[in-house]
């Protein structure tokens, strides 16, 4: 146990007298603490919008329709992927409409990018300075013939590999903790609108967990490399290739078979399949020409018998029309619906084979805690589906006892028979839309809080697969250490 002690000191002194810590350390608690700076600034512009968006709904809510809003995310400097996702939901009466990916453009609504925040820091910048400071951690001892007088010392393979890793993982987890740290003070006493309760607090401990997981596996990682290898040059290439392999390529190829066996059509052909929604509804409204080309041509009718089957023929258009217009609204709800649920079923499949690359395994079981990302999204979509039942219920309600105050739009068409003039009118829609009502009868919006349990038993899964990886690597270390030739 001294011995492991005695190369644990080692390998921590001898990563603090490196210029290369200094520099990795002091470039990452900078970058970290102005990110953290940044976004504490956003979420008060954000908060300040969301307030004054609320007030613009609540002014412009009426019975035809309203919209519930996404509030932002006090940890979106941690993770703020959500940016990619939309931010609010249209609600009518009997329908949810899903109005937000509709865009202007010919892009599939996924997730693609990661954004700059204290995630990517991890993911990419503190990953790769970790390779950076480990890589010659056993190769260079080799290369220097030091390897060889320490195995010569009465130190056993073990106590040598054992302590090569835990001085690695002390000083690298050490410069993690102390860069999360300074960035969660700085959100919590920078920004007067994000003050961290005791649940908030709980779970940062949980994300400094799994932040530890994934740093600890890339440390491994590294260490793998040297111990693979005599020369420090060999084993940077290599370990910079399997970073390269396991940060940037696998991810992409996620993305990529993913999006190939659970396909999402593009924006450009939900926007046709609406258009096409759109045009089935103005060919089944109106007033039909050929009932009133019969009525004309027949003979046998007064004008009086004419009129009256004219009045029928405007209330039956009345009818239709008003079937057709619900008709169009229910299957343009559809349509955005099920683009939803594919791009959803396209996202948990993406999320399952994640579970094969580190990187994703850390960036899910982070969103899962917080909650944050796809699996804030996904609460958001849970409690709008559980609200609609309450405002479906008090909308139904009010325009019932407001019926007689609907606006009507319609157009006429002007016929003439043997001197005789008629008017239809070819009603096409009913608007609640200027109806005064009581607006503290619609219920508040509000999201649902899910538990630190069940937060925690979406993140176990992800920290699985990290510990799978971490004991393998260990075995790869020791097993290839235990080969080596020292003489």
């Amino acid at each position: 146990m001294r011995l492991i002690i005695i190369i644990i000191k080692k390998e921590i002194m001898k990563r603090i007298y490196d210029f290369r810590f200094i520099i990795f350390i002091t470039t990452s608690i900078i970058l970290a603490a102005f990110l953290s700076f940044l976004f504490s600034q956003r979420y008060k512009w954000e908060i300040q919008n969301i307030n004054q968006i609320n007030k613009q709904v609540h002014e412009n809510m009426n019975l035809e329709s309203m919209y519930v809003i996404l509030p932002p995310n006090s940890f979106s400097f941690f993770d703020a992927s959500e940016e990619n996702f939309f931010k609010r939901i249209r609600l009518e009466p009997n329908i949810i409409f899903y109005s937000e990916p509709f865009k202007q453009n010919d892009q599939t609504f996924t997730i693609k990018h990661d954004q700059f925040d204290l995630m990517f820091i991890i993911i990419y910048v503190f990953s790769f300075f970790s390779i950076i400071l480990v890589y010659d951690s056993i190769a260079g001892e080799k290369e220097k013939g030091v390897l060889k007088l320490i195995m010569s010392n009465s130190v056993s393979r073990i106590q040598y590999i054992l302590g090569s890793i835990l001085g690695n993982l002390f000083i690298i987890l050490t410069a993690l903790l102390i860069m999360l740290l300074i960035c969660f003070l700085i959100v919590n006493l920078i920004s007067p609108y994000i003050q961290f309760q005791s649940q908030d607090w709980m779970k940062i401990l949980i994300t400094t967990f799994s932040s530890c997981l994934f740093i600890g596996f890339i440390v491994l990682i590294s260490l793998l490399g040297s111990v693979l290898f005599k020369k420090s040059s060999i084993a940077l290439i290599f370990n910079l290739l399997i970073w390269m392999l396991i940060v940037v390529a696998i991810p992409i190829i996620i993305n990529i078979i993913s999006e190939y066996l659970r396909p999402i059509p593009s924006i450009r052909d939900l926007q046709s399949e609406l258009r096409s929604a759109e045009i089935r509804k103005f060919e089944s409204t109106g007033l039909d020409g050929m009932k009133i080309l019969n009525i004309l041509k027949n003979k046998k009718l007064s004008s009086l018998e004419k009129k009256k089957c004219f009045l029928e023929l405007q209330s039956e258009t009345y009818k239709k029309n008003i079937l057709a217009i619900e008709e169009y609204s229910i299957t343009s709800a559809q349509i955005l619906e099920d683009y939803i649920n594919r791009l959803i079923s396209q996202t948990e499949f993406s999320r399952k084979i994640g579970l094969f690359c580190p990187p994703l395994a850390f960036k899910y079981s982070v969103q899962a805690i917080l909650p944050s990302g796809y699996e804030r999204q996904k609460i958001f979509i849970d409690s709008t589906k559980k609200y609609f039942l309450s405002f479906n219920e008090a909308i139904t309600k009010l325009r019932n006892q407001h019926q007689q105050e609907a606006n009507l739009t319609q157009g006429f068409t002007e016929l003439t028979d043997n001197g005789i003039k008629y008017r239809l009118y070819n009603i096409e829609d009913i608007s609640f839309k200027n109806v005064k009502f009581d607006k503290n009868k619609i219920p508040e919006f509000s999201m649902i809080v899910p538990s630190l349990n069940t937060l925690l038993n979406n993140a176990i899964p992800r920290w699985g697969s990290l510990l799978i990886y971490i004991i393998i690597i260990i075995s790869l270390i020791y097993y290839i250490f235990v080969q080596y030739d020292v003489r």
